[in-house]
């Protein structure tokens, strides 16, 4: 007696699918999270393109003695503002009627996904550019960007340097009498690779053991730290090409956003558009955003740039 095997059978044999649409890993909302404390604005005018942000000049300390029979002469108080100029930012994944039809998986869940994820990465790039648009930075062992080397990488130094200055301008803490650190994983070990008695492992080894084997940072130099892959990295801007890292350390207040909010939130919203073609074949759903991120307080934002044991340095 014959068996049938699989090579009798080629023509009906098929591959299968797994019907779940997997998708790339991504990092979490740092920038444009509430971890940084946004200005918005709470006594607007009127709707404009441009929102204007107002503070007032302290004056001088006075420890002159009046004189008994002459009068004051009144001080004037200066003001100064910051402006954030707000634009319409928005994107749409379209898809036909036929591969919505024959398609295996369900392309228009797949598409508002994808849609989703990018307002998400398009907001944080915003919110990222406006700190990085702070004048303070600390170029470590460099007085440039593009004078880093590859040997210029985070330390504690740097760290402790930048919430000295923070703490010299009167900058509130977040809580816990700490700033907030956000730095990009390959800085990250660097700085816990770092000897010495004030090192990061050292520190860590007087409070909790558990820290070091987890490899969890915590709290360190008057900051909490928060790793983020969304931390820039300027390929090639430093030395001999050397990848320059922008590490931040912020207090509150950082940051000032304002948006159109007539026809827009404080964040991207979803848009299912209108299906208008004759034969009602082509669909898409997309995003948008009316708004805008500006430096607010530049004494409550220090950026430390610097490169990375193993960043692509060559």
């Amino acid at each position: 007696m014959a068996n049938t095997l699989i090579s009798d059978r080629a023509a009906a044999g098929t591959t299968a699918y797994d019907l779940v649409m997997r998708r790339n890993f991504r990092a979490n909302q740092v920038f444009s999270s509430p971890m940084i404390t946004k200005v918005k604005p709470t006594n607007q005018t009127h709707r404009g393109s441009t929102v204007k942000f107002w503070f007032t000049a302290d004056l001088a300390a006075n420890v002159t003695p009046l004189t008994e029979n002459v009068d004051v002469t009144p001080q004037s108080i200066g003001d100064s503002s910051v402006d954030v100029t707000i634009a319409q930012y928005g994107a749409t994944v379209g898809y036909t009627d036929a591969v919505l039809g024959t398609d295996m998986m369900e392309v228009n869940m797949d598409a508002a996904i994808t849609a989703a994820n990018q307002a998400v990465d398009s907001y944080e790039a915003l919110a990222r550019t406006a700190l990085t648009g702070g004048t303070q930075v600390e170029y470590v062992g460099q007085t440039a960007q593009a004078s880093i080397t590859a040997t210029d990488i985070l330390n504690s130094t740097s760290l402790l340097t930048a919430v000295a200055k923070l703490r010299a301008d009167n900058v509130p803490s977040i809580g816990d009498d700490k700033y907030l650190a956000i730095v990009h994983p390959h800085t990250s070990l660097d700085l816990r690779e770092e000897t010495g008695d004030g090192a990061w492992v050292t520190s860590r080894n007087y409070q909790d053991i558990t820290g070091i084997n987890s490899g969890f940072i915590g709290t360190y130099g008057g900051a909490i730290f928060h790793e983020s892959s969304r931390v820039a990295i300027q390929a090639d801007a430093g030395a001999t090409t050397t990848d320059v890292y922008q590490n931040f350390v912020v207090g509150p207040e950082a940051l000032a956003m304002a948006y159109a909010s007539k026809v827009s939130g404080e964040a991207p919203s979803a848009v299912v558009a209108p299906v208008v073609d004759k034969l009602q074949r082509f669909a898409a759903i997309g995003w948008k955003w009316y708004g805008g991120f500006d430096t607010l307080r530049e004494v409550s934002c220090w950026r430390i740039e610097c490169a990375s044991s193993i960043g692509a340095n060559t």
